[in-house]
């Protein structure tokens, strides 16, 4: 009885180990920045490792990627969204858009280009 009692409190958090790329992924680079700082460690005194900052990097980073996974393992937090792409995108094709149906904006930015300070450079030219 206790033994399925067990394995159904613990079966949501092997799911999410399995299922959570985010969790994966905090994990493995936790462990892979403890293991190269224990590495640099092993080879120094321990005076001389207690003092270095690539030591102490490594272990902060480290920790910090084991804390954001047990946040995400407690939580099933996924790895967040990144907009920046999307917004950027979208602001160009408006500009684009903006350029395409106003003559005097599209005659402003082709004289600011080609370094023409009258304002009306292609205009007078044709």
């Amino acid at each position: 009885m206790a033994a399925t009692d067990t394995l159904q409190r613990t079966m949501p958090y092997v799911e999410r180990l399995v299922d959570n790329g985010y969790l994966q992924e905090n994990v493995r680079e936790g462990v892979a920045n403890l293991r190269a700082a224990y590495g640099r460690a092993r080879g120094r005194k321990a005076a001389k490792a207690a003092q270095d900052r690539k030591i102490h990097r490594r272990i902060q980073h480290g920790v910090s990627a084991l804390a954001e996974a047990a946040v995400a393992l407690k939580t099933g937090r996924e790895k967040p969204r990144r907009r920046g792409r999307a917004v950027l995108m979208l602001v160009l094709a408006g500009g684009g858009v903006a350029l395409a149906a106003s003559a005097e904006r599209r005659e402003r930015v082709l004289s600011a280009i080609s370094g023409s300070s009258d304002g009306a450079g292609s205009a007078a030219a044709s």
